[in-house]
């Protein structure tokens, strides 16, 4: 089975606007409709408006999961303060899973 994670944190989906960010990810899952991968969308960004959006979105099109880095601008300072941020992004999706995609530099929080 192959897995893409789509608008990752390589810059291409921060880059992006939200409408851009939608249509690609709604370009993917179509296309896995053809090949068989498992799609996994990468929602972070540094509005929580956005990303609970983008959430939403991928859950709507059918992602196999959604991928959410820690707050990008009010960075956590605790474990507790990224465990909030993650329940209020899973509230806008609750049926599709939420992975949170660790960077450890970006957070300042390794445990």
């Amino acid at each position: 089975m192959s897995i893409i994670s789509v608008n990752g944190t390589t810059g291409e989906g921060v880059s992006q606007t939200t409408e851009e960010r939608e249509k690609t990810a709604e370009a993917w899952i179509s296309a896995a409709k053809e090949t068989g991968q498992t799609i996994m969308v990468q929602v972070g960004g540094t509005s929580l408006v956005d990303v609970k959006r983008l959430a939403a979105h991928a859950s709507k099109i059918g992602a196999a999961a959604i991928l959410c880095l820690a707050d990008l601008f009010h960075q956590p300072r605790s474990a507790d303060d990224l465990l909030r941020y993650l329940k209020e992004v899973g509230s806008a999706a609750p049926e599709t899973p939420l992975l949170y995609y660790h960077i450890p530099g970006f957070t300042g929080i390794d445990s």
